[in-house]
């Protein structure tokens, strides 16, 4: 799932079941490993050229999932998810 952030930029969460997962989608390397089966990658944060600005894994050693992305404020989102 995505969202438009109000200062443009898009934010990004979803799932893996790779060992690793990079999150930037350029020509750069963001590296993260899995801790469990499907890891959620809430925190990915790219701009309107599509050029990654930073990105962050959370998760629980079993099934996590992605519920919802809304904004808190002008640069800020929230990731909720279902932790097991």
């Amino acid at each position: 799932m995505w969202m438009r952030v109000p200062d443009g930029k898009i934010a990004v969460a979803g799932t893996s079941k790779a060992p690793e997962i990079d999150l930037d989608p350029g020509d750069g390397t963001d590296i993260h490993n899995n801790h469990g089966h499907w890891p959620i990658f809430s925190s990915q944060k790219i701009d309107d050229s599509g050029n990654f600005l930073w990105g962050d894994t959370v998760g629980a050693v079993s099934s996590d999932q992605p519920s919802r992305l809304t904004s808190i404020h002008t640069e800020m989102f929230y990731a909720a998810a279902h932790l097991t």
